[in-house]
């Protein structure tokens, strides 16, 4: 197949800007924002609620991010929610099948998720900063459940698109993880 110097030209200029695109994006993950107070790595969602649990016994919890630890609880809910019914609000579908998937796979790769820690689910509710612990924490146990009971199929993501089952249990994880570690508790 021949292909005009001008159409090779174009595509490859094309292909330069999507990877430095997604170069920049990468870039920008691990701008979280927030010190961690420890590096949690969860590969599965036994291993996250088992912190959960440690979590909900201790006598004091603590977050080093701008939201109190019942409001990340609320939003890791959310998220796992989302999975299941689907996100309000999805990134635009070239942004999704290109640089998602590239974030995707990276965090994957790497068995460890770091973004930003502030930033809410776009179109979820804003977070009941005065939602007690205990219920936050029922709240995600909760969701968990309703994950791995799920029988149909899932959401696509709104930054990864579609995920598969095995890969949404490791995001979550993941997600939960990086969260998590920005929480100190005795």
């Amino acid at each position: 197949m021949h292909i005009s110097r001008k159409l090779f030209l174009k595509k490859a200029g094309s292909t330069v800007l999507l990877v430095t695109a997604g170069g920049s994006i990468l870039s920008l993950i691990d701008c979280g924002g927030s010190p961690l107070a420890r590096n949690l790595r969860f590969s599965n969602l036994d291993e996250a609620l088992a912190e959960i649990e440690r979590i909900q016994k201790a006598a004091s919890v603590s977050s080093n991010g701008i939201w109190s630890p019942s409001q990340v609880f609320a939003h890791l809910a959310q998220s796992i929610e989302y999975s299941i019914s689907g996100y309000p609000e999805n990134k635009p579908a070239m942004f999704r099948k290109t640089i998602g998937r590239v974030v995707l796979r990276k965090f994957l790769g790497a068995g460890q998720m770091s973004h930003g820690l502030a930033d809410a689910i776009p179109g979820a509710p804003v977070l009941d900063p005065n939602l007690p612990l205990a219920d936050a924490a029922a709240k995600l146990k909760s969701s968990i459940a309703a994950f791995r009971a799920q029988q149909g199929e899932l959401a696509i993501h709104f930054v990864y698109d579609a995920v598969t089952r095995t890969e949404y249990e490791q995001v979550h994880a993941m997600h939960i993880a990086n969260h998590l570690s920005a929480f100190t508790y005795s």
